[in-house]
């Protein structure tokens, strides 16, 4: 379950305006559920009735698109990450066996 700011995104392309919730933002994008924007790329705008931010994206349909591109990137990403957990441990690890060495050359040290 994803977690919602009070903040808005307000975007506004060709003849329509939408006004988007903001599901995650950090200091270089702006979330909803389908797009990614560049904080960048919007002005912020607070609204002192409901005590939130309105974040206002005025773009064309194909920035539109790239951000949904974008977002979908992410999601991709994220859900790789996730299934090649672990990866890095199962890589060549040269520390491990020079340690198995030492190891293996004391115990015959100390039965000797």
């Amino acid at each position: 379950m994803r977690k919602y700011t009070p903040d808005k995104v307000l975007v506004i392309s060709d003849n329509k305006v939408e006004i988007l919730p903001v599901a995650k933002i950090d200091e270089e994008k702006i979330e909803t559920d389908m797009h990614i924007f560049p904080v960048a790329d919007a002005k912020a705008l607070i609204n002192p009735a409901e005590g939130n931010i309105y974040y206002v994206v005025n773009c064309s349909l194909p920035y539109l698109q790239e951000c949904q591109r974008l977002k979908e990137l992410s999601e991709n990403i994220a859900i790789k990450n996730m299934f090649n957990f672990g990866e890095q441990e199962r890589k060549f690890d040269i520390k491990f066996y020079v340690m198995l060495a030492v190891l293996v050359i004391v115990i015959f040290l100390l039965r000797g």
